[in-house]
């Protein structure tokens, strides 16, 4: 494991996601927090549904906008998602090493396009179902469902993202596995990208924190190969 990724395992941080108001903060559909916990534990992870999230979720290391000098983004690797060809292609030294089926956001919960980060990674998350926007949710399991039991939708890893220009502000779409390996490829997520066991396992072991990630409508590989 990294420098990198031990500072984001050790260190108590928000992970994101929080409709709840007990806290007072934040908008979204629940707080997932690390507290000196090892990346093997369960966490708590839910999907959110909303776009709007909070600006006061910045993890304490960084002010408003920045990134800390040790922990810039890397283009050693590249991920690419081509919203059109339900694809995730992983480029590095300018070669296409490595493309994965996925899934995206249906029509009424589209994904979206943009530069993206990843900034950290949690395995084995449990499901808590949300609390509103019940209408998008009745396939979903209801109340609290951990990490290893068949019925969690967001299976083996959650890969939180940032965007790029707002680097401390939390979203409310990551990349994560799945119950539904039959969903794969398509357009059916909540706008969070689904990836079959396979694909989540490489991402979260292979690919480093703070590596870039595209997010594209249609993807044109030959931007990112090099001779």
């Amino acid at each position: 494991m990294s420098n990198g990724q031990k500072k984001f395992i050790t260190r108590g941080e928000f992970i994101f996601l929080s409709f709840s108001s007990a806290v007072g903060f934040f908008t979204g559909v629940g707080i997932a927090v690390l507290k000196d916990r090892r990346e093997d534990q369960e966490e708590s992870i839910a999907e959110s549904l909303e776009s709007a999230v909070s600006d006061a979720a910045s993890t304490p290391e960084t002010s408003a906008g920045t990134i800390p000098r040790d922990e810039r983004i890397t283009d050693d690797y590249i991920i690419v998602v081509g919203l059109q060809q339900l694809t995730m292609y992983v480029f590095k030294g300018g070669a296409n090493i490595r493309q994965f089926p996925v899934s995206v956001g249906a029509s009424r919960t589209p994904t979206p396009p943009g530069e993206y980060f990843i900034k950290g990674k949690v395995r084995n998350p449990s499901w808590h179902f949300p609390k509103r926007r019940l209408d998008l949710l009745e396939d979903y399991p209801k109340g609290h469902v951990p990490s290893r039991d068949p019925r969690n939708p967001i299976r083996h890893y959650w890969i939180e993202l940032r965007r790029v220009e707002k680097p401390d502000k939390n979203i409310p779409i990551g990349i994560h596995g799945t119950n539904m390996s039959k969903s794969i490829p398509g357009r059916n997520s909540q706008g969070c990208i689904r990836m079959n066991k396979e694909g989540i396992y490489y991402v979260a072991k292979n690919i480093p924190l703070y590596t870039r990630l595209d997010i594209i409508e249609d993807v044109s590989i030959d931007k990112y190969l090099k001779d």
